[in-house]
């Protein structure tokens, strides 16, 4: 049998049946409210989510003289989210966020090659870096 006879046998098989009508279930609206108005306990936190871990290197210490300071996040990771993640973390109010992208480098085993994965920098300037380090934990 070719392609194109079982390709007409199924279109002819398909027009024969009745289409069914589908049944749209209405949902309770209490429920829905009820759910809302729950506390998100299980939530993981920002600074987790987007992998917030601070950055100890020689170029990040002369920044801290400037109240900057370095972390390392995902980089998916936005200003807005990296913002926040400071603000939960530590309880301080970023002034300016600038973020690097990083791409991933060639490493090799042998025969066996891979790329280590890429990831963000983000310099957080703030009023004073020492309340950041007196949180880090």
């Amino acid at each position: 049998m070719s392609l194109l006879t079982r390709a007409t046998k199924a279109l002819k098989k398909n027009e024969k049946e009745p289409k069914k009508k589908e049944v749209t279930k209405v949902k309770d609206v209490e429920a829905e409210k009820t759910s809302a108005d729950a506390p998100a306990s299980t939530a993981k936190p920002i600074a987790d989510v987007i992998g917030l871990t601070a950055l100890l290197t020689e170029k990040g210490m002369y920044a801290q003289e400037k109240n900057v300071a370095v972390f390392r996040v995902k980089p998916k990771a936005s200003k807005g989210q990296i913002r926040q993640a400071i603000f939960e973390k530590f309880g301080v109010r970023p002034i300016a966020i600038r973020t690097a992208h990083f791409m991933g480098k060639r490493r090799r085993r042998g025969a066996q090659s891979g790329m280590t994965p890429a990831w963000k920098k983000a310099f957080v300037k703030v009023e004073d870096v020492t309340k950041l380090a007196s949180e880090d934990a």
